[in-house]
């Protein structure tokens, strides 16, 4: 797949434009990050550009007004809401021309201040990943700093430095003004503390850093605790550097002037990575108040969990202990239907075609009632033969995506069961199930949630939980798929096999797009399809959702390093 780069000018808000380059790794995905540079510098510096190189997904790289290749006068006061009204032309550019979803702003230095402050700023935005490299804490240190190059600085009106300017390569004169030392050094970090559950903050460091004093990422840690990653870069600088001189004495063979930039993007990728999202995702939603989502101790099946616990966007949240998600039960034990019946579970829901339960058997569950609600009949839709089927499409996404157009296109009078339980039946717990608990249960636990008015992230994270409820079944059924001596793991084929037995957040999330773009939103298909009126939806909302928050705090066991993750490059 050919990288795409674009070199972009942007209206600023007086009409300056903001020159910026789109890299464009993932041409699928609608999601793009911002990377920002700090206080003289520009968006191909340090690590920047290597950033956007080892990232998995689309990037933009700005300059500031008054920066790099921008318009502006770069001897004005560059106040922090100037930064904030560039950011919001850019991103009102990437969203409505480019129909991008901002997921994630990185920045360095003081663009790791503009991050964390934009985020809280557009809540809006709702953007979940936020990267603070080399950005200070408390604001009070930067008029410090100026202050003992000189004493009389204010006096002086300011500070002068001389830099190389990177596109025309001549060395100029740029003037800080004493009016943005003094305005940029009273901002107020501890916003931070109210950024929603669900944002993830890493901070950068290096050990040796001259400009910002290290001991301040602790602050950082202590207002993220649960959601914040702390990696110190030994013997680094504040541009992750080694300083000329004596090396560090943990890194006794390290050349003095050591560039770390590179090590500094790749980790930054790697967390940045829908693979470190699903974790850090799976960690944090393992527990629903004092209770566990996977009941691992429903023994004879896999991936079994409660669909509840989840907020929406009107700050009600759906109930949990009342509808659960599984692989097929055909092998619960005595003990696992124990649970069952704990868990006040009174019906299951059996999604499996009829050659599916013929060749799997049905099981007897005491106390609970079997109900079989196939999607498809006759057809076998469990996920070897669903693989087999759309393995011909080049890449597992759009395979996903004609497989769950025609769950959703079949599927209404199978969901329509399930929704009439939710209706009428809200003492009795339910579970859902088809052979893995992943494609048809997907889908109709996707569509209970659209109706409780969660939004897609959080849908497609659900989803996404099936990777960990079946990892220790996804090699079994990969095994079982038909091969031949030329169809192996390195084969196209094989390889859109896989891909199509995964549980991928960016499979669920175009689905949610077909969804509203194909079906209407979930409202108006389950009215469409399923038969439902208004009246059965407004019902089936009161049923689902409760006005109280769910304490499902991140379980602290401590501040700092205890809650942080930390570690060292």
């Amino acid at each position: 797949m050919s990288v795409q780069e674009e070199r972009i000018s942007i209206p600023g808000p007086l009409g300056e434009a903001i020159v910026g380059q789109l890299r464009v790794n993932d041409p699928q995905s609608d999601k793009c990050i911002l990377i920002l540079h700090g206080h003289l510098g520009h968006k191909d510096y340090l690590f920047l550009k290597y950033l956007a190189e080892e990232y998995e997904g689309n990037s933009f790289r700005l300059d500031f007004r008054g920066n790099g290749e921008s318009d502006g006068d770069w001897d004005r006061p560059r106040l922090f809401k100037d930064d904030y009204a560039d950011l919001d032309a850019v991103t009102d550019h990437l969203r409505r021309e480019r129909k991008y979803q901002i997921y994630a702003i990185v920045g360095h230095s003081r663009g790791g201040q503009v991050a964390l402050l934009y985020a809280h700023h557009r809540p809006d935005l709702r953007i979940p990943l936020l990267v603070n490299a080399s950005g200070r804490y408390f604001g009070s240190g930067l008029r410090d700093r100026y202050l003992m190059r000189s004493k009389t600085m204010a006096e002086e009106g300011g500070a002068t430095d001389k830099i190389k300017v990177k596109h025309t390569g001549e060395v100029k004169a740029k003037r800080t003004p004493w009016e943005e030392i003094e305005a940029n050094s009273n901002i107020d970090l501890s916003v931070i503390e109210h950024f929603p559950p669900d944002v993830n903050v890493l901070t950068m460091m290096g050990t040796r850093d001259h400009i910002v004093p290290p001991n301040e990422v602790q602050y950082f840690a202590n207002l993220l605790a649960g959601r914040h990653t702390l990696q110190m870069v030994e013997g680094a600088d504040h541009n992750y550097y080694a300083p000329t001189g004596e090396p560090s004495p943990h890194l006794p063979d390290l050349e003095p002037r050591h560039n770390f930039n590179p090590d500094v993007a790749k980790y930054i990728a790697n967390w940045l990575s829908s693979e470190s999202e699903r974790k850090r995702f799976w960690k944090r939603s393992q527990w629903i108040g004092g209770t566990r989502r996977f009941k691992m101790d429903v023994e004879g099946t896999a991936n079994f969990r409660d669909l509840g616990g989840w907020k929406n966007e009107g700050e009600q949240w759906v109930r949990k202990g009342w509808i659960f998600r599984s692989a097929d039960l055909c092998g619960v034990t005595e003990r696992g239907a124990d649970v069952m019946r704990k868990l006040n579970i009174k019906v299951a829901y059996d999604l499996r075609s009829d050659p599916e339960l013929k060749k799997s058997g049905w099981g007897e569950l005491e106390g609970v009632q079997r109900c079989h609600n196939p999607v498809f009949k006759e057809e076998d839709y469990s996920p070897e033969k669903l693989a087999q089927r759309f393995a011909n499409y080049h890449n597992g996404i759009e395979g996903f995506l004609k497989a769950y157009k025609t769950i959703l296109q079949h599927g209404g009078h199978a969901f329509r069961t399930v929704l009439l339980h939710l209706r009428d039946c809200p003492d009795e717990g339910l579970v859902i199930h088809c052979k893995a608990g992943k494609d048809r249960t997907g889908v109709i636990c996707a569509l209970i949630l659209k109706l409780a008015g969660v939004d897609d992230e959080t849908v497609a994270r659900e989803y996404e939980l099936t990777t960990e409820g079946l990892k220790d079944e996804h090699d079994k059924i990969i095994a079982s798929l038909p091969t031949s001596s030329d169809e192996d793991l390195n084969n196209p084929k094989k390889a859109a096999l896989s891909s199509l037995m995964s549980s991928k957040y960016e499979s669920m999330m175009v689905t949610l797009k077909m969804l509203q773009e194909r079906f209407g939103g979930a409202e108006r298909y389950v009215k469409e399809y399923c038969g439902m009126t208004d009246e059965d939806v407004k019902k089936i909302r009161e049923n689902l959702l409760v006005g109280s928050e769910i304490d499902w705090v991140w379980r602290h066991q401590g501040r700092a390093r205890r809650n942080s993750q930390e570690s060292r490059l």
